[in-house]
């Protein structure tokens, strides 16, 4: 009986052993995989993504399209001078793209990614300035312009390396809307430049032109200013006609 008895607890004592082999074994691997994953997030750049879906806190509800939607899928991937363009889809909660939807009539937004990685931006002044900038970005939502790109919603986020982010979601410009693709590739950096780029044309059609495309800049200008709103940069990459 004794050694039947001692038999059956060194058997127990076995199995308990490789459970508990198995219970590190599977620990340690989760601990590999979340190692690389860190590691891979670690070399990621300003702007560059974790995960393409974005959930927002509110839907946006865009004219023209049936419905709204809060969460949103991002493609491509542009850097910017001070932030990364991305092209915005929106999706239903389970994944799928609404299937009463044409795919043609699916909406698409701009999903700009702001990255502030710097160490002033976890400190309580720094945290400060990005309230600020989206409390002004949500102030931008209720300007309806023809001359200004409208914008729908915005997202406070933080990026894989923990810093601060905030993502804007604008209205995309039709193809040739930006300004600087009525202009030759090898032309110009400044606002200033428009209208000696036209004159020097010498055609009155292409001074009249030049006065037209200043006429709507100024006009969207006025509409911002006239909801408290400020213009912080204006280059040839941000303006529309």
């Amino acid at each position: 009986m004794a050694a039947r008895e001692e038999d059956r607890l060194l058997k127990e004592q076995i199995k308990l052993d490789d459970s508990l082999n198995k219970e590190r074994r599977l620990k340690l691997a989760k601990q590999e995989l979340e190692r690389k994953r860190q590691q891979s997030l670690e070399q990621l750049d300003d702007g560059e993504l974790a995960s393409r879906e974005i959930i927002l806190d509110e839907p946006i509800r865009i004219e023209g399209h049936e419905g709204s939607w809060t969460t949103w899928n991002l493609f491509g991937g542009k850097r910017e001078m001070l932030w990364t363009t991305y092209i915005a889809e929106p999706i239903e909660k389970d994944g799928t793209i609404d299937p009463n939807f044409v795919r043609t009539k699916i909406p698409t937004l701009w999903a700009q990614v702001i990255d502030f990685n710097r160490p002033f931006y976890l400190t309580d002044q720094g945290k400060k300035k990005v309230d600020s900038l989206v409390t002004e970005v949500r102030r931008l939502q209720i300007i309806k312009s023809d001359h200004v790109l409208r914008v729908f919603g915005v997202k406070r986020d933080r990026t894989p390396k923990g810093g601060e982010r905030v993502v804007v979601f604008v209205e995309r410009p039709v193809d040739g809307g930006l300004l600087k693709t009525r202009l030759p590739s090898s032309g110009f950096d400044c606002l200033t430049a428009i209208v000696s780029y036209f004159q020097s044309l010498f055609s009155f059609q292409a001074f009249t032109d030049a006065q037209e495309h200043l006429r709507q800049i100024m006009t969207g200008l006025s509409a911002v200013h006239q909801k408290n709103g400020t213009q912080r940069r204006m280059s040839l990459h941000t303006l529309c006609i």
